[in-house]
């Protein structure tokens, strides 16, 4: 799951970085998805047997959107001009982390949670931090911060949680909006 989360942060790191607004005329807007590394090659280990259903992520109010958010001092929420995401954040997040988790190797399948398809463990999500942060006096430094929740597919009962976070900075020439 750290691994999931680091994969979030250098993917949403430079692309907020670049999403900086020119001024003037509106631009066409630029568009932002979100991938997954390529997986590592496949070990001699038993194949999995588990299926995993990721339940569309939760997020912090704000955050639920195509546009892509930043912070300015005050903590007051904005967005970049001309610049958004492919779809809304909750499903960015949610195929970022299947695509992730299947690409592990450690589930025989990893599904939506509208598969009609039954799950030995269901992964919950909540995206508390998704935002580049231009409070401070140097560059933005782009946040993440995700909860997960596994849980059993019988019963939901919480098999365990996490709390992963992780902050980068953007290059300095990109501190001007």
């Amino acid at each position: 799951m750290n691994r999931l989360l680091l994969v979030f942060g250098c993917c949403v790191a430079l692309p907020l970085a670049g999403c900086l607004s020119t001024g003037g005329k509106s631009p066409a807007a630029e568009i932002y998805t979100l991938t997954a590394p390529a997986a590592a090659p496949a070990s001699a280990a038993p194949a999995p047997t588990a299926v995993l259903s990721v339940l569309r992520p939760e997020t912090a109010a704000g955050l639920y959107s195509e546009r892509i958010a930043l912070l300015q001092a005050g903590h007051r929420l904005d967005y970049f001009a001309a610049s958004r995401w492919s779809g809304p954040l909750p499903e960015l997040v949610q195929t970022l982390a299947m695509d992730a988790l299947q690409g592990g190797g450690r589930f025989r399948s990893v599904q939506t949670d509208t598969a009609p398809f039954a799950a030995d463990y269901v992964l919950q999500l909540q995206v508390r931090h998704f935002e580049a942060d231009y409070s401070g006096t140097g560059p933005p430094v782009v946040h993440v911060a995700i909860d997960a929740t596994l849980g059993r597919g019988s019963d939901r009962a919480i098999v365990q949680t996490l709390t992963a976070e992780s902050s980068v900075p953007a290059p300095p020439s990109t501190s001007a909006r």
